[in-house]
């Protein structure tokens, strides 16, 4: 079962499945922001006022009701990012190094974090200053809090945050730290060393009914088995384990997630009217779907949104609540004005992506290939 994998069949895989994996990675990320960004803008903005818009309404009633698809379709699109990372990330432990990896996701994450933190205390600040409304999306004030929340420390103190969609990062970054302390016995054992990431995932789970700070903690960690699936899902693809293998684990994997999710969200993944396990159950069936669809190209729009789709998840809240809350008194109909919020967020997002995150990850190239030099 643990039999340790040849690196070269490795390679020789992962350069066969190259051009599908892309394409279904990048139509998937593209669909995800989607359901993020409609789910929140209007819908966040619009449940805030206890307003109602009737293209929002049928998008709720009509499409995700009769699919028991929970929180207007932005939680499904979180899960989906988390497969993504989880087969991603999977991915990449293949070919680099421990410096590489944690260079490499530093200079993914934090640049943009960083200027979407400044542009969310810019905003709050005008908002504030001309009453112009509240951004939704942020309980932070003080310029302290919004440096904090620029690198996850708000999240790990408990203190007010500049970005709430941030608190999906918190996940992202517990997976990303296993991942670096198993980066090699990943490589040679795939079945070991995820099983050793679910055992680690269910140890971490006992102590939270005795130590409040682990309860809390909890919040973020209850989702690795998510990022697990990712993982078992691009192991089954590149052949490095079996199907009965792939299986045995998903199946343990979703045991441990609904005894433990239960355990910290009591009645939330079950729940008659609005319960979360089909965003889990549609989530997976999508990935699966997808990734043995023999995509050969991706839609233009899709595409469009895959690739700015971090600047847009972190920009989106705070410029379309502000661009909302400013238009809220003119007489124009709601359609108008949630263009015209989207339309800002999406154009922010545009100018993030090539001015801070496309250089920020040359940055972090650049530098590796000096280091390897010097090596």
């Amino acid at each position: 079962m643990n039999t340790p994998v040849d690196k070269n069949q490795v390679i020789e895989n992962q350069t066969v499945a190259e051009n599908q994996k892309i394409v279904f990675i990048h139509v998937l990320r593209g669909f995800a922001i989607l359901l993020v960004l409609i789910a929140h803008v209007p819908g966040l903005w619009l449940l805030s006022r206890k307003q109602a818009w009737s293209v929002f309404q049928f998008y709720k009633i009509d499409i995700l009701a009769p699919l028991q698809i929970s929180d207007g379709g932005g939680h499904l699109g979180v899960i989906i990012f988390f497969l993504i990372s989880g087969y991603i990330i999977s991915n990449v432990a293949q070919k680099e190094s421990r410096t590489e990896f944690l260079a490499k996701r530093f200079f993914r994450l934090f640049p943009t974090l960083l200027v979407c933190c400044a542009i969310a205390f810019i905003l709050v600040t005008v908002s504030n200053a001309y009453d112009i409304g509240p951004i939704y999306s942020t309980d932070a004030v003080n310029l302290v809090d919004f440096v904090k929340s620029a690198f996850m420390i708000s999240w790990f103190t408990q203190t007010p945050r500049a970005l709430s969609v941030a608190w999906s990062l918190m996940p992202e970054l517990i997976f990303y730290s296993w991942v670096f302390l198993l980066i090699n016995m990943m490589r040679r054992f795939p079945v070991k060393s995820t099983f050793l990431m679910l055992m680690a995932y269910a140890m971490l789970t006992f102590p939270m009914g005795h130590v409040p700070y682990l309860a809390y903690f909890g919040y973020f960690t209850v989702y690795m088995p998510v990022f697990f699936i990712g993982r078992l899902l691009y192991l089954d693809q590149q052949k490095q384990i079996t199907g009965q293998q792939t299986l045995a684990l998903i199946v343990l994997c979703s045991a441990a997630f609904i005894t433990i999710y239960n355990g910290r969200f009591p009645d939330e993944l079950f729940r008659a009217d609005s319960g979360r396990i089909w965003n889990y159950v549609f989530g997976i069936a999508i990935f699966y779907g997808l990734m043995h669809s023999n995509l050969k190209s991706c839609p233009k729009v899709l595409s469009f949104f895959a690739d700015i789709s971090y600047s847009l998840y972190l920009v989106h809240l705070p410029v379309g609540m502000f661009i909302l809350n400013l238009m809220d008194p003119l007489p124009v109909p709601f359609v108008i004005k949630c263009t015209a919020a989207i339309s800002t967020a999406i154009g922010a997002a545009v100018i993030i992506h090539q001015v801070v995150e496309k250089p920020a990850q040359r940055v972090a190239r650049r530098a590796l290939g000096k280091t390897e030099q010097l090596s």
